[in-house]
């Protein structure tokens, strides 16, 4: 039990086994710096999962034959009362070097304050873009190395998905395994298992 333990989970893993022994899972880590323990909120979190599977199964029956849940990236909470003070000391103190009395006159900004009536543009100055901002603001899918959102996680897991599933991915894992010569098995016996 998480709250006898004092753990927080932040990443949700459901885990679908079908009849046919089909094996499918979702995962949902939360916003950074977010995590529960509350047995209410870690079911609504895993009953979207579940049916984020069943929505993508396109097979003609989708009959579960085991359902598992799995939370993972725990914190204990002094881990996270230290990293929320750390977090807020680090805050405080970009905002007063931030302040107008101490900061540079801002030369240029991208964006405008006018709106139009669909939107409304932010202002983004030339002082608070960093390259770990924009590091921080992307991230870069294993398979097909495009630059994507990082904070839409579900986007990013969703196209990550997609890669994983493309056709480029099954040529290679055909092509390796038409490669690899054809091992033969051999029929293990009980005393295989018990002689040394």
């Amino acid at each position: 039990n998480g709250k006898e333990k004092d753990l927080w989970a932040h990443t949700i893993t459901v885990k679908v086994k079908l009849h046919t022994f089909d094996v499918l899972s979702r995962a949902r880590s939360l916003q950074q710096g977010r995590y529960i323990q509350d047995g209410d909120e870690l079911v609504a979190i895993a009953t979207e999962l579940f049916h984020e599977v069943r929505e993508k199964f396109d097979g003609p029956v989708f009959s579960v034959r085991l359902l598992g849940v799995r939370c993972s990236n725990f914190q204990q909470k002094a881990e996270r009362l230290e990293v929320e003070r750390m977090s807020i000391k680090r805050f405080l103190s970009n905002d007063v070097s931030r302040s107008p009395k101490r900061s540079k006159p801002q030369l240029l900004c991208l964006g405008s304050r006018a709106s139009t009536e669909s939107s409304i543009l932010p202002v983004v100055c030339a002082r608070d873009i960093s390259p770990k901002t924009v590091a921080a603001e992307t991230a870069l899918c294993p398979v097909c190395q495009q630059s994507l959102p990082a904070k839409d996680n579900a986007f990013v897991n969703r196209h990550v998905d997609t890669c994983l599933n493309g056709d480029g991915v099954r040529q290679a894992v055909t092509e390796v395994s038409r490669s690899e010569p054809a091992r033969k098995r051999r029929k293990h016996l009980l005393t295989d298992f018990f002689s040394q």
